[in-house]
């Protein structure tokens, strides 16, 4: 009598297993950058105090980046938005603003608004563990939602630095 029911709760077991995928657990929709079913390119964001994340405000803001020959960020972009051309057929607009609630966001860590600077997961991601000089001088934190990716830089980085 008890191997049946083994048999039966196995079944179970394994018929639940098929429906589990099917079954919302309250996950959020995954951020998707480039939909080509709904046509649309989420913009990469260079997180500014000042602007109003316009594509005009970025190229501003990179003829005075450009300027300096060891900032890295406008050759850094141009080289992103070629990968995600080549990954995916479309370019990504590229927008320069406070607003950091949707798209993906390149922002530094002391220039982050206070809920992202004050989060303690990232304080914790960003934090030196003293393992060696160069963990908490070189980190990132990467950060996903349905609206955006957050790509958090510690520090800035300029030519020879990492």
């Amino acid at each position: 009598m008890l191997l049946p029911f083994r048999r039966l709760l196995l079944v179970a077991l394994l018929s639940l297993g098929n429906l589990l995928p099917l079954i919302p657990c309250g996950a959020s929709a995954p951020f998707v950058a480039v939909d080509a079913k709904k046509g649309t390119v989420a913009p990469v964001v260079v997180h500014t105090p000042n602007g109003s994340n316009t594509e005009e405000d970025w190229e501003e803001l990179s003829k005075t980046l450009e300027q300096d020959r060891f900032n890295l960020l406008p050759r850094g972009i141009k080289v992103f938005r070629e990968v995600i051309q080549k990954m995916t057929g479309e370019t990504p607009p590229v927008v320069a603003g406070p607003d950091v609630s949707q798209g993906i966001v390149l922002v530094l860590m002391e220039e982050a608004p206070a809920e992202i600077r004050k989060d303690p997961e990232i304080i914790k991601a960003l934090a030196s563990t003293g393992e060696d000089t160069y963990n908490a001088n070189e980190a990132f934190y990467i950060r996903t939602d349905p609206k955006r990716t957050l790509l958090l830089r510690d520090r800035r980085c300029r030519a020879g630095q990492g």
